[in-house]
Order: structure tokens, then C-alpha cells, then sequence
């Protein structure tokens, strides 16, 4: 910097953001928020492979850390990242973070070396904080060969740009190893009634091959009109693939989503958002279903 030193600081919250204050926020609401929680825990039979993807300072990283509060905490967690950022209040986490070569001769260390390691400790779940490069091959490998319920962050403004950006270099991927992955999840840093927001924008699964091109179907769409993102209506995917592994009915289904969606909107009330109570609450109600 010709002009002198410059000096960037990022301070995270000592408690961070829960998943009742992005609700609070109108980053998401309550309904897709309830989604998202069965989403992540698959009723205890299949949860969900996705990616959250936004522009730089859009969110991502605090929702992917709000997510991390859904993963029951009898699953071994696992999270890499470039530089430590991921908060998860969870009972069973190990962190990994890439390291660059030293001067005196210590090897680099990259994502994909932590995330090919990872897989040799046989984590339930995985998040990677940033996918860059050629890491995202090796995640969308750990999500084909039985590792559900993983997910990650990237730099995309919608869901096709994010299947573009994902088989093209550096990253890579087979277009057919898409198939791994349900969802595609778009945040965005938008300028509503000349305030700055952060919002779900986009809600996409990936739902089948067209060709040698993945297939998307929006399921979820932000609405400028009302300022809300809503349902569009289209049949999910991965709604099926759920209630087939864990032997419900849509119909049930829908009972969990509402069940979670009310648990949502009554913290929401009661002003309840500090990480540790809302985690508390998230994991009672696991142990109240088990019983």
C-alpha cells in the first residue's frame, strides 16, 4: 500500500449468530429455516449434501456456521478450513486448517490435503469453509461414497453459476459426481428501502442430468416484490429421497417441518438467540424424539 501500512481486522462475536437471529433478520424464514433443520438431520436416515454460494461478504460463512447447529451431536464433526473462522457450538468436533510452507522447509499443507486426511478419521459430517480448488472434487467424492450430510461454501451469484464454476478448472468436478450433491443454496448482500441486507436468495437441487449438464429445479425463490423467499411450487427431489430412506410419507414429512418450524417461531418470540440455548434446545429435541 503506497500511501503507508494497512492493517484488516475481522472480529468475530464472542457468541456468534444462531440460526433465531438470522430468522430475526429476514435472512431466511421461519419455514425454510425448519427446512433446513430437517434437511440436515434427515430424520435420522439421510441428511443432505449441499453448498451455500453468495458474492464476498454476503453471509456465508455465518449461515454455514448456523447450519452446523442443526447436525445432531452424536455425529462426529469434522470442519476445514483456510483460516479458522467456523464457530459451531457441537460435542464432537475436530477442526482442520491448512497451513503454508514454512522457511524452514516445512511442507505446505492445503485444503485438499486436510480433506483427503479428514476422510481417514471417519467423520459423520464435514464443512469446508471456502471451496476453491481442487478440494471441491475430493468433498464431492466423500459425498458419493457415503459421507451425507456434508457441506461447504463458495464464491457464486446463482445456482448455474455455481455448477459452472464447480466443472470448470480449477475446481473440476465430473459433471456426473454432481449427482452427490442435493442442493444448491444462494445468499446475497442486497440494498432493500436503502438498507443492506443479507438474504437466501435461490434454493436449487440438483435433479438429474440433462445430457452431461446437471438438471436444476428452483425450489425456493427470492421475491423482490415481497421481499420474501417463497416456495415455487416445484416437487422436491430430495423431500423423496428422505422419506424413502427414513419410511415416512410426505404427509409426515410435513409434520416434522411444521414441528420444527414452531419450535423456530417460539424462540424467535421469547428473544432466545444466544448460541448456547438455541443449541440446547436443537439437541433436547433430538433426545426427546429418541426417547
Amino acid at each position: 500500500t503506497p500511501d503507508g501500512p494497512t492493517l484488516t481486522i475481522r472480529k468475530f462475536k464472542e457468541d456468534p449468530l444462531t440460526i433465531v437471529d438470522l430468522v430475526r433478520f429476514g435472512t431466511v424464514n421461519s419455514r425454510l429455516a425448519a427446512m433446513m433443520w430437517v434437511w440436515i438431520e434427515g430424520l435420522d436416515s439421510r441428511p443432505a449434501n449441499f453448498v451455500i454460494a453468495g458474492g464476498t461478504g454476503s453471509g456465508k460463512t455465518t449461515t454455514l456456521n448456523c447450519m452446523g447447529m442443526f447436525i445432531p451431536w452424536s455425529r462426529r464433526l469434522l470442519t476445514v478450513e483456510d483460516t479458522a473462522e467456523l464457530q459451531v457450538y457441537h460435542d464432537h468436533w475436530l477442526r482442520m486448517e491448512t497451513r503454508r510452507e514454512r522457511p524452514d522447509g516445512t511442507p505446505e499443507v492445503d485444503m485438499n490435503d486436510c480433506l483427503k486426511s479428514s476422510l481417514r478419521m471417519r467423520p459423520d459430517r464435514i464443512i469446508v469453509g471456502e471451496v476453491r480448488g481442487p478440494e471441491c472434487a475430493t468433498l464431492l467424492t466423500a459425498m458419493n461414497t457415503g459421507h451425507d450430510g456434508s457441506f461447504g461454501s463458495l464464491h457464486a451469484n446463482t445456482a448455474q453459476e455455481t455448477v459452472t464454476r464447480m466443472i470448470n478448472p480449477p475446481m473440476n468436478v465430473p459433471p456426473i459426481m454432481l449427482s452427490g450433491l442435493d442442493l444448491i443454496i444462494i445468499q446475497a448482500r442486497l440494498h432493500v428501502n436503502g438498507k443492506t441486507t443479507r438474504k437466501i436468495t435461490e434454493v436449487a437441487e440438483i435433479a438429474g442430468m440433462e445430457g452431461d449438464k446437471p438438471r436444476l429445479n428452483i425450489i425456493w425463490k427470492y421475491n423482490a416484490a415481497t421481499d420474501q423467499i417463497e416456495e415455487t411450487g416445484i416437487p422436491s427431489k430430495l423431500r423423496e429421497t428422505i422419506c424413502k430412506a427414513a419410511g415416512v410419507t410426505p404427509g409426515v414429512f410435513e409434520k416434522h417441518v411444521e414441528q420444527r418450524q414452531a419450535i423456530l417461531n417460539d424462540m424467535v418470540q421469547r428473544d432466545i438467540s444466544d448460541t448456547q440455548t438455541v443449541s440446547t434446545v436443537i439437541q433436547n429435541f433430538y433426545a426427546s424424539r429418541a426417547q
